[in-house]
């Protein structure tokens, strides 16, 4: 049974962050366009966008198509260079030091305008590597709630307003279960960014709901509670990657794992996971 209820909510939600991006992408371009144009002259404009994750991920898609079209939009000759730290299929720590290591060879001879980070990782790799292009303009996407951001004057951070309350009411509503039942890894950073910003919502504002905290459960283990889950529960999945069968699995190939014989309906605050 596979019950998945991004609602209308968390649509226009993610929508109006797309369009946020978007928007904020644009300003950005607008605010140091002369200084862009003046550094680069005739020359291409170079950009840099590094991923927490990987080019699989469909708001990843959608942020380098974002950037596409506004620099098509903005007359600029460019090159678009695309790194992904590929967080979730390997360790974090690890891809941290493989990617400074990495980009720092590869730009090292390498003029960049414009550096963009999308999502947590990769905005924390970007402010601990310091010496990785330290004038350069950057905009940091979905950074976290807990970024600090850099002393710069040319940066741009922006992070989704995702109201957790309202998105979890709803489901609430829908399914009036006496369980909420949370999926989360703490083992890097966007885990962690969840944890610290969603627990709290969900401690505090449905104490009439026994919450059952499933955190950093091995693959098998987590099948089998999912499986046995009673059917008054919700279980809410935040994005997390596991190995099955000697495969590694996206978020999106894991929640249909983990649907395919499950009582309790699972929800989620990413529904572009769910909906492309």
């Amino acid at each position: 049974m596979i019950a998945i209820y991004p609602l209308q909510t968390f649509l226009n939600e993610a929508m109006g962050n797309m369009k946020t991006h978007i928007v904020t992408v644009f300003l950005f371009f607008q605010l140091f366009s002369a200084n862009l144009h003046a550094q680069v002259s005739s020359e291409t404009t170079q950009v840099l966008l590094i991923n927490s994750i990987n080019q699989d991920m469909p708001w990843q898609k959608s942020v380098e198509v974002g950037l596409r079209a506004e620099l098509t939009r903005q007359a600029f000759d460019f090159d678009l260079f695309v790194e992904n730290m590929d967080v979730g299929r390997f360790d974090e720590v690890q891809q941290k030091k493989v990617m400074k290591l990495y980009l720092q060879q590869k730009y090292q001879n390498r003029k960049i305008d414009i550096i963009v980070t999308q999502s947590v990782s990769a905005a924390a790799l970007l402010t601990e590597f310091y010496g990785f292009f330290p004038d350069v303009p950057k905009i940091y996407l979905e950074p976290g709630a807990n970024f600090t951001v850099p002393e710069s004057i040319n940066t741009v951070t922006i992070n989704a307003k995702l109201d957790y309350k309202q998105a979890t009411q709803d489901a609430v509503n829908l399914i009036n279960p006496k369980e909420l039942i949370v999926i989360l890894d703490t083992t890097n950073d966007m885990g962690r960014n969840f944890y610290q910003n969603l627990l709290p919502v969900i401690g505090n504002d449905f104490p009439h709901l026994r919450i059952e905290k499933w955190f950093d459960v091995p693959t098998e283990t987590l099948i089998n509670k999912i499986n046995n889950a009673p059917s008054d529960a919700i279980v809410l999945f935040t994005p997390i990657f596991r190995k099955y069968k000697g495969k590694q699995l996206s978020p999106f190939q894991f929640v249909k794992l983990l649907t395919s014989d499950n009582q309790a309906p699972i929800f989620s605050y990413w529904p572009h996971q769910y909906f492309t």
